[in-house]
This record gives structure tokens, C-alpha cells and sequence, in this order.
């Protein structure tokens, strides 16, 4: 299986020790792409400058960028302080390469579950974006609004509240009954070149603006959302 590890950043803080953490897997064929304004030489690893000034925190622009440039069909995008797990490799010769889009187990620094494999209750609720869009978008999905009965989500399955933000599935729970309701959080994901070609990011929408939660209203009426719970990232600071 071939990557390309795309990394959005502002600064150099974090990027050895995730480049480290790239390197150490021993992948046959991989690259780095880095989208900001940094000064670092590593192996393998190409570096495209942004002009960060134009907007700030235009980070759709930039993961649009990394597909762009990209080499290899699997797409791993990263926020700047994501790091694998020493096994997130051999992890993935283990689930195979079956996958449109696709998460993995997010650990925090303190160990615990971060934004993975979840639902948003704001989504649930309808959560809607047009505050944020300079041009108006023709959504042709269903949304859930306040009052719809979605008791059907909660039978015969734990789910774990987070914050207000996130709701945890189990990483046994499969996307056949949820496609409609999980998101995937823009900090950590893997898609195929072919499905971000077809649907990129809404540049549109700066960081905060829901954008993840808007890519996957998209892209979930045509690929199914996967979980490969054999590999796993961490968080290198406090979110």
C-alpha cells in the first residue's frame, strides 16, 4: 500500500518528531507533502509554501492543495500535531486496502479517545451552514432537524457524550445504519485521490466553519465511511 502523508501547518513545532513517526514505518512507497510557510529538510518530504495573509486559517485550501500534488491514491490528511503509532502500518497491511474513506483510532495525550469514529449532535439537530458560504450550495442530502426522532441511533448501542460536540460510537459499530449521521473530523482522515477529486473541500469555509462536517454531508451519499480500528494516531498536544 502506497501514501501520501498531507500535512497542513503554521509552524515547526510538531513536524519532526510526525515525520519521525512517518519515516519509522517502513513503507515501501510513501511522500510528505507540507502545506505553510516552514523551513525544514527531511526525506522524502516536499514542502509548498501559503500564503497564509489571504485568509486566516484557510485550511481547506490547503488540504486541496496536498490532493493536487498528491502521488499515490491513499491520502492521509494531518493536522500538524498528529504523530502515528509504531504499528499504524502494519496496521493497515491488516485491514487491507478496501476503502474509499476511511478513520482510524485518535488518541489524546492523555490516552483517551479524541474526535474519531462519532456522531455530532449538532448534526442532528440540522446543523446548517450558510453564514458561511459566499456562494450559494445546492445540498440534495437529508438533514436531521430538532424534533426528528433519531431513538433508532441509541438502540442497542452505547454511545459515549464527549462534549457537546462529539458522541463516540463503538469501533465495532459499522457505517451500514449511521452513514447518514457520522462526520469525520478534518484533524485526522484518509481518502482515496479519486473520491477528494471528485469532492473536494469546500474552500468556502475557513477553519471552524464546519467544514468537515459539510465534506461529509457530500461525500457520504457516494462512498461509505470506513473505520480501521488496527492502526492509530495520537495527539501530540492538548486539544
Amino acid at each position: 500500500m502506497d501514501f501520501t502523508f498531507g500535512i497542513i501547518t503554521i509552524n515547526e513545532l510538531y513536524l519532526n518528531k510526525i515525520i519521525d513517526s512517518i519515516e519509522t514505518q517502513n513503507i515501501p512507497n510513501y511522500e510528505i507533502i507540507l502545506v505553510g510557510n516552514v523551513n525544514i529538510t527531511r526525506n522524502n518530504t516536499k514542502i509548498i509554501n501559503f500564503d497564509e495573509t489571504i485568509y486566516p486559517n484557510w485550511i481547506t485550501k490547503k488540504k486541496n492543495i496536498i490532493v493536487q500534488n498528491a502521488k499515490y491514491e491513499n491520502i492521509v490528511f494531518m493536522h500538524d500535531y498528529i504523530a502515528l503509532d509504531k504499528n499504524w502500518y502494519n496496521g493497515f497491511l491488516q485491514y487491507g486496502n478496501n476503502f474509499d474513506i476511511i478513520i482510524n483510532p485518535i488518541i489524546d495525550i492523555n490516552g483517551n479517545r479524541f474526535r474519531d469514529w462519532i456522531l455530532s449532535p449538532q448534526f442532528l439537530q440540522g446543523l446548517l451552514f450558510s453564514s458561511y458560504d459566499t456562494i450559494k450550495l445546492n445540498y440534495d442530502f437529508k438533514w436531521i432537524k430538532i424534533g426528528d426522532d433519531v431513538s433508532s441511533l441509541y438502540k442497542n448501542r452505547i454511545l459515549e457524550l464527549d462534549d457537546i460536540n462529539t458522541l463516540f460510537l463503538d469501533y465495532d459499530d459499522i457505517a451500514s445504519d449511521l452513514q447518514l449521521y457520522i462526520y469525520f473530523s478534518g484533524s485526522y482522515f484518509i481518502a482515496k485521490k479519486n473520491v477528494m477529486n471528485e469532492y473536494p473541500l469546500n474552500e468556502n469555509h475557513l477553519w471552524g466553519h464546519g467544514e468537515d462536517v459539510e465534506w461529509s454531508q457530500r461525500v457520504r451519499n457516494k462512498f461509505t465511511f470506513k473505520l480501521n480500528k488496527f492502526s492509530l494516531v495520537k495527539i501530540l498536544k492538548k486539544k
